[in-house]
């Protein structure tokens, strides 16, 4: 049990009397205890600690000597009177580190408490009961539930005003820049606009601290402070070059759980040096819970004694000294932050190189494919048109056999209807002598009354293979074409007898 009390006391700052009665409440389970500890702290504010354990605390530090005035590092401070807390190297709230811990009352190599302190514990704790039970019912939304059902029908009637709603932190920063800007000019480091933790994730991905300054803008040293300080060129630098800074607002929601989270008794300004969990893991000196690899580190309070010159105000070179300070006290995080944040944009860039060669050969492989693609239808298409005229030929030549077959037949049945050769002394008889191509000789008697075609059908029907002809006339040199085939043969001249040759009618 004295071990478990040991670590209850580093890790939460209480007196070894309040931190027995706390572990024994949680039946020896330290997780238990000290998460119970940090749900007291965040449902109960900055302090606390009953008035009865806090004025114990007092008489024992009073009795024994302890100065609470003397930073971690043995610098000597302003007490609560300062504009800065001391700088804490341990964690403890789920936010921010805990008050440096010194040899008091209750603690380990320090004198054993007073059974009066013992009196005035046990009275704290038993006041500590109906704030932890009320936090448990603010954490679990009982009593934001219950008091919006008794203040919304109040206010659709009129009689109370509705519930504000909170600016987001974008558009809080955004107001003070504004401000900042019309009072002291546009020279200051870049504000950051978001949540705390959106600052932390932001200061770790460029291994950076993240600077916290709470303003009052009712506050003269506040005022001080921008005017002499924030808004000079050497803060400027010195901020933007590791730090990145976040302004908040007791005024509002975030700004008070900041302040009550970094337990602040000084009055503001208040400066502050937190790391992101993952930075601070591996730093030797820094206390952190267990698993809170995510959560924030408090790694310094600035003091307002580093923060002024000889004459007590505000100075630019004192608070860049500070930072300057601050930086090289905890530089082997940001070394190895940013050597981890070489190593993943290292890994970045060869992850980018390799997969714009895979996508430089996956380009060309589909290129390659396309064109292969591309290719194989052209061909496809080429055979698939030759074949097409292939059949077109055939077709016209199946076509054409068919139709001179056709012509052919119709031809030969021409000499079924032609008229019976007439005798050749009958009356009006004349002789047609008709020598084709091919030196065959015809010779038939037709009534001078038929017509020019009946000598064609005749010719056509004996010859079939003579195609499209017109008869020609020697002497006198005459020509019958088409449009003479329906005049007689009395009617062209060829009676009592004529000689005709045939002439293709493509032919000269």
């Amino acid at each position: 049990m004295g071990d478990a009390v040991n670590d209850l006391v580093s890790i939460t700052g209480l007196e070894m009397e309040q931190a027995a009665m706390l572990l024994e409440a949680s039946g020896g389970n330290l997780e238990m205890a000290v998460q119970l500890h940090f749900d007291q702290q965040d449902s109960r504010g900055t302090d606390s600690q009953s008035a009865a354990a806090a004025l114990a605390a007092q008489m024992e530090e009073d009795a024994y000597g302890h100065d609470d005035d003397v930073g971690a590092d043995g610098e000597e401070g302003d007490g609560d009177d300062s504009g800065f807390p001391e700088p804490v190297r341990a964690t403890s709230s789920p936010m921010m580190g805990a008050p440096p811990m010194g040899g008091g009352a209750g603690r380990p190599g320090g004198p054993p408490p007073s059974p009066l302190s013992r009196i005035y514990g046990m009275l704290g704790w038993l006041s500590y009961v109906p704030g932890y039970m009320f936090g448990l019912l603010q954490r679990y939304g009982v009593v934001s539930f219950l008091g919006s059902l008794l203040w919304a029908p109040l206010a659709m009637l009129g009689l109370v005003a509705p519930p504000a709603r909170a600016q987001p932190p974008d558009m809080t920063i955004k107001a003070f820049e504004e401000w900042f800007e019309a009072e002291h000019g546009t020279t200051h480091p870049p504000f950051f606009r978001g949540t705390l933790y959106n600052a932390l994730s932001r200061a770790r991905s460029e291994a950076k601290f993240v600077l916290v300054y709470l303003h009052d803008a009712g506050s003269a040293d506040c005022l001080s402070f921008c005017s002499s300080a924030l808004s000079t060129t050497l803060v400027a630098e010195t901020v933007d070059a590791s730090f990145v800074l976040w302004v908040g607002d007791p005024s509002t929601q975030d700004g008070r759980r900041v302040e009550r989270a970094l337990r602040s008794r000084s009055g503001l300004p208040l400066l502050t040096v937190l790391s992101h969990g993952s930075m601070a893991a591996g730093l030797p000196g820094l206390m952190m819970r267990q698993g809170s690899g995510d959560e924030p580190v408090r790694l310094d309070g600035i003091p307002r004694t580093r923060c002024v010159d000889e004459g007590g105000q505000f100075s630019a070179e004192a608070v860049a000294a500070a930072l300057h300070a601050t930086v090289q006290r905890f530089e082997p995080m940001l070394v190895a932050a940013r050597a981890e944040q070489n190593e993943r944009e290292t890994d970045r860039i060869m992850r980018t190189m390799q997969d714009d060669e895979y996508s430089r050969a996956l380009a060309e492989d589909q290129a390659r494919e396309e064109a292969e693609e591309r290719q194989r239808l052209e061909e496809e298409e080429r055979r698939h048109a030759e074949e097409k005229a292939r059949i077109a030929v055939e077709e016209a030549e199946a076509a054409e056999a068919a139709a001179e077959v056709a012509k052919r037949e119709a031809r030969l049945a021409k000499g079924a209807s032609l008229p019976e050769e007439p005798a050749a002394d009958a009356a009006g008889v004349t002789r047609l002598v008709i020598k084709l191509p091919d030196g065959t000789r015809l010779d038939r008697r037709f009534d001078k009354a038929c017509l020019l075609q009946g000598a064609i059908d005749f010719i056509e029907s004996t010859s079939p293979e003579i195609y499209d002809f017109d008869l020609v006339q020697n002497y006198p040199r005459k020509v019958f074409t088409n449009d003479m085939r329906g005049q007689t043969l009395e009617e062209l001249g060829l009676y009592p007898a004529v000689t005709l040759f045939t002439k293709e009618q493509d032919d000269d």
